[in-house]
């Protein structure tokens, strides 16, 4: 996440950079009150994924417990990385 606020302070401001961010810790807490996302059982078993703007927040869901395993710029192959093992 810091990785994702530092891109946008950068290259958009302050302002865009705090929203960006705002919008994706609404969308982690909109995951564990709402059925959200695509399953995604053919990159990794009980997968899902959900976009927010340019970013995929990858996560499992287990009972009422969401966890967030990985947020990946859409541009990047979530098939190339290891973390889905």
């Amino acid at each position: 996440m810091e990785e994702i606020y530092f891109y946008g302070l950068a290259h958009f401001g302050l302002q865009v950079a705090e929203d960006y961010l705002r919008r994706l810790h609404q969308a982690f807490d909109n995951l564990s009150h709402h059925q959200l996302g695509k399953n995604i059982d053919a990159i990794g078993p009980g997968l899902w994924v959900l976009p927010v703007a340019n970013h995929l927040i990858y996560f499992r869901q287990h009972r009422r417990e969401v966890n967030i395993i990985r947020v990946l710029h859409h541009s990047r192959d979530p098939l190339s990385q290891s973390f889905f093992n």
